[in-house]
């Protein structure tokens, strides 16, 4: 969960930029054009992160040609770090793509319409690109680069020497960065479920008795407590808990009993889906209906669920998880509905019963 880096993150962020106010009207046209440009950056971003990647998306928006009308770069990629370009189209109203940027480490300001990236992370060739937007296309004008391995210097494919190479990296470095920094709520939502899909067994593992008691005696003291769901007076109902000491540990008997993870709770078949804010983890899991009387031990379905007359599929089953402070398991609450027939909505999800967690 920890330890994501992405090369040249940071410095690209490292500078913030100043827009000067416009007139009436070109502001409030450039207002929509943010709103269109901003939501292009949040479908980006869940894109990325919905195939599987778990690093940051950040976006900035940053008016390249000074026509009152911003331009939207989308950054990614931990180590081959891409910067996507992307203007409103005003015939559309919506954002086109204008030039994709591989392995950037930085996109800095060169004047009206112009741009300077510098690149090659992972290659063994360093590159200075200049760009100048115009007509809605952005165009290289010059591409100056180094081999590392051969240390060759180039501009636009033929040598140069390393003082004239030097020279235009000394005024590149000179430049102010396109800040692009921001984080899409959407696109972080988005990156925490993919992180909670790759992991969550490991979390759930580490943060359930087996990972808390796994490496010994533990520090802090352990509690857990067993409620369950009365329907009829809306409310939960204590039913079993027990206390571990600081110093002590649990009893086998107890581990089975409380310990989710051993219990094999997880349908690894189905779904698993997640919301972050700033202090917990919700994760949303399946369970496997063979386990329902291990988890809930002498709950009661409705119908008789788990008669041989009632087919138990009728039903499915979710499990909520809540980790405080990404690590700690602080709640499990579980639920069932019945499933859809011949197209018909499921039914209401109804509370069966949770398990409270907690550290002393």
């Amino acid at each position: 969960m920890t330890g994501l880096k992405r090369v040249g993150a940071a410095a690209l962020g490292a500078v913030m930029i100043l827009y000067a106010a416009a007139p009436g009207g070109v502001a409030e046209a450039s207002t929509k054009s943010d709103k269109v440009l901003k939501k292009k950056a949040d479908a980006v971003a869940v894109d990325y992160a919905k195939s599987g990647n778990i690093d940051p998306v950040t976006y900035g928006l940053y008016d390249i040609d000074s026509d009152g009308t911003k331009e939207l770069f989308v950054l990614y990629g931990e180590n081959d770090v891409t910067c996507r370009i992307f203007r409103y189209d005003t015939k559309s109203k919506k954002a086109k793509a204008v030039k994709t940027l591989k392995e950037v480490n930085f996109v800095k300001k060169s004047g009206k319409g112009k741009l300077v990236v510098t690149s090659g992370q992972i290659s063994d060739t360093e590159k200075i690109t200049y760009y100048t937007y115009k007509g809605d296309t952005l165009r290289s004008t010059a591409v100056y680069t180094y081999n590392t391995a051969k240390s060759v210097y180039k501009k636009n494919g033929k040598k140069i020497s390393a003082a004239a190479y030097k020279k235009v990296q000394k005024s590149a470095d000179g430049l102010k960065a396109v800040s692009i920094s921001k984080y899409s709520k959407a696109g972080e939502a988005a990156r925490q479920s993919t992180i909670i899909g790759l992991q969550f067994e490991q979390l759930l593992q580490q943060a359930s008795l087996s990972g808390v008691f796994a490496e010994g005696t533990p520090n802090n003291g352990y509690n857990v407590r067993l409620e369950k769901y009365d329907p009829k007076s809306g409310e939960y109902e204590f039913t079993d808990g027990y206390t571990v000491a600081r110093g002590d540990l649990p009893t086998k008997a107890l581990l089975g009993k409380f310990d989710l993870y051993n219990m094999a709770l997880l349908d690894t078949e189905e779904y698993v889906s997640g919301h972050y804010g700033t202090e917990e983890i919700i994760a949303v899991t399946s369970l496997r209906f063979s386990n329902a009387g291990v988890i809930l031990d002498g709950f009661e379905f409705p119908h008789d669920a788990f008669s041989e007359e009632v087919d138990p599929m009728g039903f499915e089953l979710r499990g909520e998880y809540t980790f405080s402070d990404m690590s700690d398991l602080s709640k499990a609450e579980f639920f069932y509905r019945a499933r859809s027939v011949d197209g018909s909505a499921p039914g209401e999800w109804i509370p069966i019963a949770r398990y409270l967690f907690g550290r002393m």
